[in-house]
C-alpha cells in the first residue's frame, strides 16, 4: 500500500492523508477501560504500607531499651518497622491483585458481570480459601467465608449493583 492510496479528497478540495497509527494493543486498551484492578492494587499497596509502617514504628518504640543511645534507638525502630511494612504491603497488594484476576477469570469464563455481587462473592471466597489454605481445612473454610463477605461488601460499594 503506497502513500498515494491513502489520500482522500474532502468536500472543500483539500487532500488529506490518514496516517498509520502503528501497533495497537486492543486487549490492553480494553482492559484499562473496563477495570481498575491495577489502580486498586497500587492504592492498596500504598495504604497498607502506610498503616503497617505506623504499626511497625509503634512496635519498634516498644522494643527500645532505655539505656540505648539515640542511634541504636532509631536503628531498633527502623529494623522492626521495615519487615512489618513490607510484609503488610506486599500481602495486601497480592491479595487485591489475586481478587481482581479471579474476578476477570470468572467474567471471561462464565460471562458473569465482573462488578456484580455473584462474581465478587465467588472471587472473595476463592481468595480467602487460598490465603488460609496452609492453616488447615477449618481455618481455610473460615477464610473463605470471610473473603466471600468482604467480596460481597466490595460489590455493594460500586456505583451500580448488578445481579448477574
Amino acid at each position: 500500500m503506497s502513500h498515494r492510496e491513502d489520500l482522500t479528497i474532502s468536500e472543500d478540495g483539500q487532500f488529506t492523508a490518514e496516517r498509520p497509527r502503528g501497533v495497537e494493543f486492543t486487549t490492553l486498551n480494553e482492559y484499562e477501560r473496563e477495570s481498575n484492578m491495577l489502580l486498586f492494587t497500587g492504592v492498596s499497596y500504598l495504604g497498607a504500607g502506610l498503616s503497617a509502617g505506623i504499626a511497625g514504628i509503634f512496635q519498634g518504640i516498644l522494643k527500645v531499651k532505655p539505656k540505648q543511645n539515640f542511634k541504636a534507638k532509631i536503628n531498633t525502630i527502623l529494623s522492626t518497622a521495615g519487615p512489618i511494612t513490607s510484609r503488610g504491603a506486599n500481602t495486601t497488594a497480592s491479595t487485591v491483585f489475586t481478587f481482581g484476576m479471579i474476578k476477570r477469570l470468572i467474567y471471561s469464563a462464565y460471562d458473569i458481570h465482573e462488578e456484580g455481587t455473584i462474581c465478587s462473592t465467588i472471587a472473595g471466597f476463592t481468595v480467602g480459601l487460598l490465603y488460609s489454605a496452609p492453616k488447615g481445612i477449618v481455618r481455610s473454610s473460615l477464610g473463605g467465608v470471610v473473603g466471600a463477605t468482604i467480596g460481597f461488601l466490595s460489590a455493594l460499594g460500586t456505583r451500580d449493583v448488578v445481579d448477574k
